[in-house]
């Protein structure tokens, strides 16, 4: 968990807290020379411990629709442009511009509420992840923009193990819910956000069309407000499952936080697994680190067996950056290091 911690100067405290954010105080490789809602000017800082960043200068400008940042980039007005459009994006190809894709590491996920209700029942958590076709969710939802997710964290995550995970499998989904009482079907309630993921109610609705086949329906209760809709899930206030996404790229954290039923942490919902919690204390004694990810791939593979959420798809980003560079990636957490971007003639934004 200390691989993702910074370390903060108590002095810049007090400005923080009065809403001072123009002069922040830190060690990284640029300096904040301005900053207000729409544009955070730097300058690199020359001789940096870390080594001196290419761009002299930097501006970030704040433009939230995602077509004028294409066009921005496309008129030379600006030299990185982040969260294009997957498919229109594709217009930079073959031009002074390219197009970078990455996988982002946040999981689209179903908070299934093991501590009542039917999915208490494993067998029945397992029919529901058996039910899906996520390729074909990911053409109907994001017409095509993820990746399936196989496991509880993504394949970027530390320790992420392998496997083809739950394959489509109605068959033995019908079973699993007639040997769990549920064989003239089952309806399950629904919490569902209009925003983040924004995609919300189509990717509940489509669930809801192949749940259908193993005879699930679902009521769904909408929820406009999303910061009440997280303060919900933290207080473990859900009904049977919700839409949720899983952020953090600590692997041990989402174990933690999310799995462990001895922690009950913000966003644990009534799983519990001994075989896990087993092979959690195993990895946070385990300092090497190749032994701690053969240990946490363990875990990977015991919660595709027994699966504590509904796994969907992890997204697929796009960047586009001013010129060639066919060398360029992005860092594995899917947010821009201005210290590793390469060198952009007249980068100004």
């Amino acid at each position: 968990m200390l691989e993702q911690g910074f370390i903060v100067a108590p002095s810049s405290f007090p400005a923080h807290d009065a809403g001072q954010h123009d002069r922040p105080v830190g060690s990284g490789p640029y300096r904040i020379i301005s900053a207000n809602a729409d544009e955070v000017r730097a300058t690199r800082v020359e001789g940096h411990f870390a080594g001196t960043a290419e761009n002299a200068a930097l501006v970030w400008r704040r433009e939230p629709d995602p077509a004028k940042r294409l066009a921005l980039l496309q008129s030379g007005a600006v030299q990185v442009a982040n969260a294009l459009d997957f498919h229109a994006s594709k217009a930079l190809e073959g031009s002074a511009a390219s197009r970078h894709e990455y996988l982002s590491p946040v999981a689209i996920i179903y908070l299934l509420n093991a501590a009542r209700g039917p999915l208490t029942d494993a067998r029945v958590r397992r029919a529901l992840s058996l039910a899906l076709d996520r390729p074909k969710l990911i053409v109907d939802v994001v017409n095509g923009a993820a990746r399936p997710l196989l496991g509880f964290v993504s394949p970027a995550h530390f320790g992420a193990g392998s496997g083809a995970g739950a394959a489509q499998d109605l068959d033995t989904a019908r079973a699993l819910l007639a040997e769990a009482g549920h064989g003239d079907g089952l309806t399950l309630e629904v919490d569902c956000p209009t925003r983040l993921p924004d995609e919300a109610e189509r990717l509940t609705a489509a669930l809801g069309d192949q749940l259908a086949q193993i005879g699930v329906q679902l009521n769904v209760h909408l929820h406009p407000d999303r910061e009440a809709y997280a303060h919900m899930v933290r207080r473990k206030e859900i009904r049977d499952l919700c839409v949720f996404d899983s952020s953090p790229m600590s692997t041990f954290r989402v174990l933690f936080e999310k799995i462990d039923a001895r922690v009950k942490g913000a966003w644990w919902q009534g799983y519990h697994n001994p075989v896990v919690e087993a092979l959690i204390d195993e990895g946070r004694v385990t300092p090497d680190r190749q032994a701690r990810a053969a240990i946490f791939a363990k875990a990977y593979a015991e919660l595709q067996r027994d699966p504590p959420w509904l796994t969907l798809y992890n997204p697929i980003r796009v960047i586009g950056l001013a010129g060639a560079h066919p060398g360029f990636t992005m860092p594995a957490d899917g947010v821009i290091d201005a210290a590793r971007l390469p060198k952009i003639g007249g980068a100004r934004g």
